[in-house]
């Protein structure tokens, strides 16, 4: 049986496959992607895109609900975890759960004893450079910035000036409209 260092995707978001190449190439893990019940029909896929790395040995699968989650967890053939979901999950895999998690939490005694990652809600960087930007591009964007219905996907947006400083003064006028379409977007 071999070792594995990152395991469990946990929540039910669809971008598992996006931790795993990051902890395969960015961090340079073999992985064990648990699917979520809700999301496990794209597991056919993953398997087909990532085959020669399941044959290889560098990725695996698991299918099931929170059982199959707390074995993963528990199990001694893997050293470390990441999760997506809410923070409720991620607590009760740290904490325990009940006046059990409350207590360890209250003593600073966390019950799992492995280094844990968490992507709670998911908050993905995007970059807005200065350029020739119409209202309808703007807008364009800013469609594609929401969030659409399940994902967990939620986006930070950060402007760029003309002299490479994040922040302020990206384009007169610019700024506002792109912040007045993603708001409207979002429903603020």
């Amino acid at each position: 049986m071999w070792s594995l260092r990152a395991a469990c995707e946990v929540g039910g978001k669809l971008g598992g496959p996006l931790d795993v190449i990051h902890k395969l190439y960015c961090e340079g893990q073999v992985c064990l992607l648990k699917f979520n019940p809700a999301n496990d029909y794209t597991g056919v896929f993953f398997e087909h895109a990532f085959a020669d790395l399941i044959r290889n040995g560098f990725v695996a699968t698991a299918y099931g609900g929170a059982d199959v989650g707390e074995y993963l967890c528990w199990h001694d053939g893997i050293e470390e975890i990441h999760i997506t979901g809410s923070h409720r999950t991620h607590d009760v895999i740290v904490w325990g759960s009940g006046e059990e998690g409350a207590t360890n939490r209250g003593n600073g005694r966390p019950r799992l004893r492995k280094r844990i990652t968490s992507e709670l809600g998911n908050v993905s960087p995007v970059i807005v450079v200065p350029g020739d930007w119409s209202p309808a591009d703007l807008r364009f964007h800013a469609e594609r910035l929401v969030p659409d219905g399940y994902r967990f996907f939620r986006r930070s947006l950060a402007g760029l000036s003309e002299n490479g400083s994040f922040g302020g003064g990206c384009w007169p006028g610019e700024r506002e409209t792109a912040s007045k379409n993603i708001l409207s977007l979002a429903g603020g």
